[in-house]
């Protein structure tokens, strides 16, 4: 079996603060944007129809149509039909948008086709509740968690990403949405999406040119995960390592979205998050909702997972992958904030490894919101790697470094939040 893609895209800054040593800006046609293949294919309302059903069925829920399981059964699923991206892909992600009310949950299931014929088995992309127990130990416990050691000859999983082995390629594929009940509650599923890619075919082009013609600036809450060190640190070390969740809480609270007073007042106590009084709780309870229970990865930077915490709350979620900033333009025109994930290194002798402005030093794999852009192209953004707290988090990033960074290093990934 070939060797499977080492690129890891997880969250992963500490607690330790270190300040940038600037560097050399690039030139203005560094490469940055990109000709990767990309397919996003969303299934929801009359498209569920297309599916197959056991012991599940369409509903109607806040005038759309939704899946659910039949009366009685305690378990079932929904299988979409195969689906042929326009190119050949080596990378899936999967994302959906539901509710499990009690402590229902979901599996999302994967099975791929490569061009060869071949097909695989059914692959676990993580398994979803928004609900999370406290026992009486003070330990906390979900059925939300990735799943690990999944491999065979078509590919393998890296906590919610499928890759195909070195030299293969996925010509089609099919998803699968297992339902559980708990207490006679039953999920529903009102949304399921896949964004496909090939990174192996990826070719750099020059910085993309801005269509920006005015500076737009949403006004996006600033938040710094920095302002939870120490908290929860059950929950991948505490805040200094929440940039996936605190980003997500920012948007929800663009939208005037996200959990009551009285969610955050009822969180576990916390020696740290009581003493901080605690401040900005919904980065708390964003954290406590998404945190991946499973072994190995124990973080909080499952992108499915943030997403379907947002969804949770009504909103339009989903994991998307674009290959240029001119595409998130697009929807900061519209009034729609982006969250990007992407790593940099200031302290290496490659320039094109650097971000300059950051306040801090380096990170291997981090998220933060794209509010705006200045009237020339750059970017404007909400980064929670802010160690000075609140009033730091509003940065401007040269365009070519940070598209560059963006596509090299996290394939253009984003999540895109909208009401």
């Amino acid at each position: 079996m070939g060797k499977f893609n080492p690129l890891r895209k997880r969250v992963i800054i500490g607690p330790i603060i270190l300040f940038l040593t600037w560097a050399i800006m690039l030139p203005s046609q560094a490469q940055a944007a990109n000709s990767m293949p990309i397919s996003f294919h969303t299934w929801n309302g009359h498209e569920f129809k297309k599916g197959e059903f056991d012991n599940a069925r369409l509903s109607r829920s806040n005038g759309r149509n939704v899946i659910t399981l039949k009366n009685g059964a305690t378990a079932g699923s929904w299988t979409s039909e195969i689906f042929t991206p326009p190119a050949p892909v080596t990378k899936v992600v999967a994302s959906w948008q539901a509710q499990t009310p009690a402590d229902s949950w979901l599996e999302t299931r994967l099975q791929v086709r490569l061009t060869d014929g071949t097909w695989s088995g059914w692959y676990n992309l993580g398994n979803w509740s928004s609900a999370s127990t406290r026992n009486p130990d003070g330990s906390i416990t979900s059925r939300r968690g990735s799943v690990a050691n999944q491999e065979d000859a078509t590919g393998s999983i890296d906590q919610d990403t499928y890759w195909a082995k070195d030299n293969a390629s996925v010509r089609s594929y099919r998803v699968r949405e297992v339902l559980h009940v708990d207490d006679n509650a039953s999920p529903q599923v009102r949304q399921f999406s896949v964004v496909a890619s090939d990174p192996t075919k990826k070719a750099e082009t020059p910085t993309s040119q801005t269509t920006m013609r005015r500076k737009i600036d949403l006004p996006v809450p600033a938040l710094s995960q920095y302002v939870h060190n120490g908290e929860y640190t059950q929950f991948d070390q505490g805040g200094a390592a929440w940039c996936s969740p605190t980003a997500v809480s920012m948007v929800l609270r663009y939208y005037r979205s996200g959990p009551t007073a009285k969610q955050i007042a009822d969180l576990p106590p916390d020696a740290a998050f009581n003493a901080h009084h605690r401040v900005d709780g919904e980065v708390d309870y964003a954290a406590y909702h998404i945190f991946d229970n499973g072994s190995p990865e124990k973080n909080t930077g499952d992108w499915p997972f943030n997403t379907a915490y947002a969804a949770s709350f009504g909103l339009d979620a989903s994991v998307r992958q674009y290959n240029s900033l001119r595409d998130i333009e697009a929807w900061i025109k519209r009034g729609v904030p982006i969250i990007v994930t992407l790593k940099w290194d200031n302290t290496s002798p490659d320039a094109g490894n650097h971000l300059d402005g950051t306040s801090i030093e380096k990170t291997s794999g981090h998220l933060m919101v794209v509010r705006g852009f200045t009237e020339n192209g750059d970017v404007i953004a909400n980064d929670p790697a802010s160690p000075a707290g609140n009033q730091q988090v509003r940065h401007v990033y040269n365009r070519a470094q940070f598209e560059h960074r963006w596509i090299t290093s996290k394939h253009g990934t984003v999540y895109v939040i909208q009401r």
